[in-house]
C-alpha cells in the first residue's frame, strides 16, 4: 500500500515541527499546539451570512454558522476530534464554514468539556445537551427540526455515534443520519490497524494512551458505549 504523496508531506511536515516531547507534551502546550494547526490546514476562512456563540442550557457552549438567511434550514450537530483531550470550535473554524457553505446547512460546533479537568461522561453529556438544545430552539434559529443530522471526527466520531445511542434510550426524537468520520468506536483498540499503523501516522498508539489515560478514571469504561 502506498500513501498519499500530499499525507505523506504532511507529514513529514508535521514531524520537523513537532517540539522534543512530541505528542507526550503538557496538556496545556498542546491544546495550543492544536489550536494553531486547526487553520493551517483549513487555509482561508469562508465568509457567511451570520456567526454567533451560544450558550447551551449552562452546559457547555457552541458555535453557529448560518450560510444564508433563509427559514427552515437543514442542520448539522458537529462534534470537534482531538482524543477528548484537545480541540474547539476554533481550531475547526475552517471546517465548520466548509461545510455551512457547501452544504447549505447550519452547522452548530460544540464545544463540549475536555479531560482531564472534565472526564468522562462529561463530553457525553454535553453532546446530548447540545443535540436536545438544537432541536428545542430549531424553530428560533431557522432550523428545520425533521433535517438535524449528528456528525464529527474521531473522538466526535464516537459522540456522533454516543449522542444518537442516548438519544433513542432516553425516548427523544432521533436524527435524521449520522455522518461519524474516523469514528473511535473500539476503545479496547483490539483491531490489527493500532498495531500495523501505531506509529509514523500523526495519531500514534503512545498519543491514544496519552489521551486515553486523561479522559477515563478506570479501564473498565472503555467498554462504555
Amino acid at each position: 500500500q502506498a500513501l498519499d504523496a500530499a499525507t505523506l508531506l504532511l507529514l513529514m511536515d508535521l514531524a520537523l515541527l513537532d517540539p522534543p516531547d512530541g505528542p507526550l507534551r503538557p496538556v496545556g502546550r498542546a491544546r495550543a499546539d492544536y489550536e494553531e494547526l486547526g487553520p493551517i490546514l483549513d487555509g482561508a476562512p469562508r465568509p457567511m451570512h451570520r456567526v454567533e456563540e451560544r450558550s447551551i442550557d449552562g452546559a457547555c457552549r457552541a458555535r453557529l454558522y448560518w450560510p444564508s438567511s433563509a427559514s427552515r434550514l437543514p442542520c448539522c450537530v458537529y462534534y470537534h476530534g482531538g482524543g477528548f483531550v484537545l480541540g474547539s470550535p476554533r481550531s475547526h473554524d475552517g471546517r465548520g464554514r466548509t461545510r455551512a457553505e457547501r452544504t447549505g446547512a447550519v452547522f452548530v460546533s460544540v464545544d463540549y468539556r475536555l479531560a482531564p479537568e472534565h472526564k468522562l461522561p462529561a463530553a457525553h453529556d454535553d453532546a446530548l445537551a447540545a443535540y436536545a438544545w438544537v432541536r428545542d430552539h430549531a424553530a428560533e434559529l431557522g432550523i428545520d427540526s425533521d433535517r438535524i443530522v449528528l456528525s464529527g471526527a474521531s473522538a466526535g466520531g464516537n459522540l456522533t455515534r454516543a449522542t444518537a445511542i442516548s438519544a433513542r434510550d432516553a425516548g427523544m426524537a432521533l436524527p435524521r443520519g449520522l455522518v461519524p468520520i474516523y469514528p473511535a468506536t473500539d476503545m479496547t483498540r483490539s483491531f490489527p490497524s493500532h498495531r500495523e499503523l501505531g506509529q509514523r501516522y500523526f495519531l500514534t498508539a503512545d498519543m491514544i494512551d496519552w489521551f486515553t489515560e486523561r479522559f477515563l478514571s478506570s479501564p473498565d469504561q472503555k467498554r462504555d458505549p
